[in-house]
């Protein structure tokens, strides 16, 4: 399977009062289809210059020297500004680092929210009203209804980046850039579990959408449709039935990599942050004990290992309850 996006010896520098300074040289990476990556480092080793690249969205004092950013084959770098704006924000979206300069501060969030769904989804504006409350809720903004009315500084910098992760989604990209999200959240592991969350909406939005489709074609749709059912009949009354099972399966099977995740993210000082302790701070902590205290990262290691693949067992143990073929075999 190709990449869905692939940098190629991508080079960098700023002209500055000082000289040029080159801020990246010789990166490399790809994006494969409903994977994650992550850009790790120090500040200033160019992470952020490098996700603002992908877009052209670098200063005017910036130089890209050389590369590659492909993406659906076309070199980003070279192909017209107009052909760039098609893809800004439809199939490539940015949650931004600093959600006061990003926010326009004289419009108020839903604005900025619906104006998003206009724009890229198509919708009239009671459909994306609807939509962005929807949104909203999601990222876990309360009294949504009320947060569409207001202005950015009347929101708290926490909110503000939500509200920009919902500004990202609306357009169902193919491709979330995030940077340095977690930093706006604060010291809170529901919040951390919901942006972990995020890097995998879009395995179940398409896998939901390729299930609809096959199953729009079946002979039971066909039939009930010949019936003169309606199309929310057919969709929620048995569409939805013969899915549903298998995206419940998915979630089960696809949260032991989610929990993995937040483990290898505390174990490098990157997650949870004390206060809060998880298994992946206990594990770190433990390793300057090995010689005279193994237990101490043993047992967390070990409770990692038991929870992934019970909820695994669960997986497998649910996907034999909800489909009515396996029951009696």
């Amino acid at each position: 399977m190709a990449p869905l996006l692939e940098v190629r010896n991508l080079a960098i520098s700023f002209d500055t009062e000082e000289g040029v300074v080159a801020a990246v040289t010789g990166v490399s990476f790809s994006v494969d289809p409903g994977k994650t990556l992550g850009l790790v480092g120090e500040s200033g080793c160019g992470k952020s210059v490098t996700c603002h690249s992908i877009l052209r969205l670098i200063p005017q004092n910036g130089h890209i020297h050389s590369g590659e950013i492909l993406y659906g084959g076309k070199d980003l770098l070279k192909i017209p500004n107009a052909e760039l704006d098609k893809i800004r924000g439809h199939d490539i979206a940015m949650i931004f680092q600093d959600p006061s300069s990003s926010l326009n501060p004289v419009h108020t969030i839903g604005r900025q929210l619906i104006e998003s769904l206009v724009l890229h989804r198509g919708m009239n504006k009671t459909s994306a009203r609807a939509e962005a409350l929807r949104l909203l809720d999601t990222v876990g903004i309360p009294e949504a209804n009320r947060r569409l009315g207001e202005y950015p500084h009347q929101l708290s910098g926490g909110m503000n980046q939500r509200a920009m992760i919902a500004i990202a989604l609306a357009s169902l990209p193919f491709l979330l850039i995030a940077l340095a999200v977690l930093a706006f959240f604060g010291n809170s592991f529901t919040l951390f579990i919901i942006i972990m969350g995020i890097n995998g909406w879009e395995n179940y939005a398409r896998l939901t959408r390729g299930m609809v489709l096959s199953a729009n074609t079946h002979g039971y749709a066909v039939a009930v449709r010949s019936l003169g059912a309606k199309p929310s009949s057919v969709y929620f009354r048995h569409i939805l039935p013969n899915i549903i099972s298998i995206l419940i399966v998915q979630f089960t099977l696809n949260f032991p990599s989610t929990i993995l995740l937040e483990t290898s993210l505390s174990f490098l000082g990157l997650g949870i942050q004390p206060p809060l302790t998880s298994l992946g701070q206990m594990l770190g902590a433990g390793r300057a004990h090995l010689l005279y205290s193994w237990w101490i990262a043993v047992l967390p290691g070990a409770l990692i290992f038991f929870t992934t693949l019970s909820i695994s067992i669960i997986g497998d143990w649910l996907r034999d309850r909800l489909d009515p073929t396996l029951k009696n075999r």
